[in-house]
């Protein structure tokens, strides 16, 4: 049998063991709940007209919990300037706190994006 050649370079150092935990742990801060924490209900800038009635209709197809956030995404799509992200929609529309709720819209969106766009073609 062949013999293990040696390589010329010395073994890649290893991780030592962690003895404490993260001080970066999240899961106590997401048990509490944040009492100081701003909710957004309307846009900024609120929808009127032919559009308003496209996106309540389109919203429709969302849970009822999360279909109030469509208009307000729209209406900060509509606002955007420089790069078009969706946390630049958010900061035209007035979102709060509660972005992650909103990412989550954008989420569900995705999921029912072909019965949504059939709104458009009508």
């Amino acid at each position: 049998m062949a013999k293990n050649k040696r390589q010329g370079r010395p073994p890649q150092p290893q991780h030592s063991k962690k003895s404490s935990r993260s001080r970066q742990d999240k899961r106590q801060r997401l048990v509490t709940p944040n009492t100081d924490r701003q909710l957004t209900r309307v846009a900024s800038v609120p929808l009127v007209g032919s559009l308003a009635i496209l996106t309540t209709a389109m919203s429709r197809l969302l849970d009822a919990r999360i279909a109030f956030r469509f208009s307000i995404v729209v209406a900060g799509a509509m606002l955007a300037t420089g790069r078009r992200t969706a946390a630049s929609w958010f900061r035209r529309a007035g979102v709060r706190d509660d972005w992650d709720r909103f990412y989550e819209l954008l989420q569900s969106i995705g999921k029912n994006a072909t019965s949504m766009i059939l709104w458009l073609s009508r």
